[in-house]
């Protein structure tokens, strides 16, 4: 999962249609839509993985 606090910008988040929206690029994202991030870092006793949004290449 990539975390809000990772991106550039504060996004609006539209549960209705599944969607975020940026508050001041107004760039829209939906549920599904293909994404490139970076692994950031790994917790294998949680088994979780930290992701970043590398945005620019989505």
């Amino acid at each position: 999962m990539v975390s809000f606090e990772t991106m550039n910008e504060p996004f609006e988040i539209d549960p209705g249609r599944l969607r975020i929206r940026g508050t001041y690029s107004k760039k829209e994202y939906t549920m599904g839509q293909e994404i490139q991030v970076r692994i950031a870092s790994t917790n294998l006793q949680r088994r979780q993985i930290e992701m970043v949004w590398v945005e620019g290449e989505s």
